[in-house]
């Protein structure tokens, strides 16, 4: 099997479009802002620990899948659910959560730690068990599952993530930003809200009463609605206490109003009386700010730091932007903008090389290759 039809099995089995594509972008968004606020600059060091943080980022990641996923898998077939876990025999499975520990943990032999960092990796571990262990299942607990899954999936990251660089830069860590932390969960939470709208009736055939189920239509679009204020309120609360402590993040602010001003349908959308929000389009208005566009400014603002992290970005668009944004930027950049640009300067060098060979084009009201017709014509 071929280097690339193997990584692409392995993304499959780890269901790696789940998690690379959304909330990992995400974090490596908060890890390049940490660089800029513990001021850490480009060295051979500070390069392989950002390497070996995207590995246990794509560690941890793909564990709490693995997981989760191992012990759906009768709950997946009464529901007709895919289950990839469920084509594996035992070898395999075990070679799989082999290499996806040793993806999440070799890299701790070298990252900064303390042992605030072992409590955090427990306590990831352990809601990993929790939420997913058949014996306690607390993926099925209609109010704590919610909790559970905004704290692995963003906030114990978020901070294992601040803490590492907090040490990699020396720092005191008394510039905590708590707002940020909160931000995060709730960013999660009104995520996994949605996912539980979304498997409402999956989890019906299971006898699963998530929280959407408990508390019906009207009362979860209306919970949706308080999710979405909180957290547009801490992210623009976080945004302003970012600028009041450095002054480069006004940009961030900026882009935040900038967002919000472009996609105000969308937001009008979430935030007015339609019923139904959580099933359209719009319920992901804030993901393209989140997965793409935090991530890409803190790395640009980053720079100001050292530019040399500019090293940072073809990485970043390789593994953490989605094809689909590239596929628009391109299209929209090169076909309004780029090849007017490049038409421009061709036609202006055309225009220098007939002036030096004595020929105003502009004068005689010609194009150049009309000139060389009225030329060959004339002969």
């Amino acid at each position: 099997m071929s280097p690339k039809l193997l990584l692409n099995q392995l993304g499959k089995l780890t269901r790696s479009n789940d998690w690379r594509l959304s909330f990992v972008p995400f974090i490596m968004g908060s890890v390049y802002l940490w660089l800029s606020l513990f001021q850490i600059q480009v060295t051979n060091y500070t390069i392989l620990i950002l390497i070996l943080s995207i590995c246990t980022s794509f560690g941890f990641a793909a564990l709490g899948y693995f997981i989760n996923e191992y012990f759906d898998q009768k709950d997946d077939r009464v529901a007709g659910k895919f289950n990839k876990l469920s084509f594996l025999n035992r070898p395999k499975t075990l070679a799989l959560l082999l290499l996806i520990s040793l993806t999440a943990f070799l890299p701790w032999i070298v990252l900064p730690k303390d042992s605030l960092t072992y409590y955090l990796i427990g306590a990831e571990i352990l809601c990993f068990l929790i939420y997913s262990l058949p014996y306690i299942k607390i993926k099925k607990a209609a109010f704590l599952a919610g909790i559970l899954d905004a704290g692995y999936a963003y906030l114990i990251p978020g901070l294992l993530s601040f803490h590492t660089f907090a040490l990699l830069g020396k720092s005191d860590s008394n510039k905590e930003p708590f707002l940020f932390f909160a931000f995060l969960f709730f960013v999660g939470y009104r995520n996994i809200f949605l996912h539980q709208i979304k498997d409402v009736l999956k989890d019906q055939k299971t006898n699963h009463c998530s929280l959407p189920c408990l508390l019906g239509v009207k009362r979860s679009y209306l919970f949706l609605q308080i999710l979405f204020i909180i957290e547009l309120s801490l992210l623009i609360a976080f945004s302003v206490s970012l600028v009041i402590t450095f002054k480069s993040q006004a940009f961030w602010l900026f882009s935040v109003l900038l967002y919000f001003l472009y996609n105000q349908k969308e937001l009008k959308a979430v935030l007015g009386k339609e019923s139904y929000f959580a099933l359209l389009p719009e319920r992901h208005v804030l993901d393209k700010l989140y997965q793409l566009w935090f991530a890409l400014i803190q790395l640009i603002l980053l720079l100001f730091v050292d530019w040399q992290w500019i090293l940072l970005a073809p990485i970043h668009l390789l593994l953490f932007v989605d094809p689909i944004y590239l596929n628009q930027f391109w299209s929209i950049f090169w076909h309004r903008n780029v090849r007017r640009f490049l038409s421009l300067c061709i036609n202006m060098l055309i225009y220098l090389l007939f002036k030096i060979l004595g020929v105003d084009l502009k004068q005689i009201d010609m194009s150049a290759l009309q000139f060389m017709k009225s030329k060959f014509n004339s002969k």
